[in-house]
């Protein structure tokens, strides 16, 4: 089980978000996520689960270099997808 972040992408800042970049934070398990998210001092209430389908935490730079820091295993953007795309494939035939 691991966590994983994608690489740093420009964004344009908004109310929800006053910064450059982003990157994203995805686990294997609610459960590491959420450990990783509080061992690199991020809140709970900043846990991003739209839909179910791709739950994360946005991250900063400096985030990201200390989730990289923990454990973190680095990954591009679409390669995440893919891999949790077809985990939640998986998911839902089991059911």
């Amino acid at each position: 089980m691991s966590v994983y972040v994608d690489y740093n992408q420009t964004c344009r800042p908004n109310k929800d978000w006053k910064y450059k970049y982003v990157c994203h934070m995805m686990a294997d398990t609610l459960e590491e996520l959420h450990k990783m998210a509080k061992s690199i001092g991020l809140k709970k209430v900043w846990f991003q689960n739209i839909n179910k389908r791709f739950p994360h935490y946005d991250l900063t730079p400096p985030k990201r270099q200390a989730a990289v820091k923990h454990g973190a295993i680095e990954k591009p953007s679409m390669e995440l997808l893919k891999y949790f795309k077809k985990k939640l494939n998986v998911k839902k035939k089991k059911s």
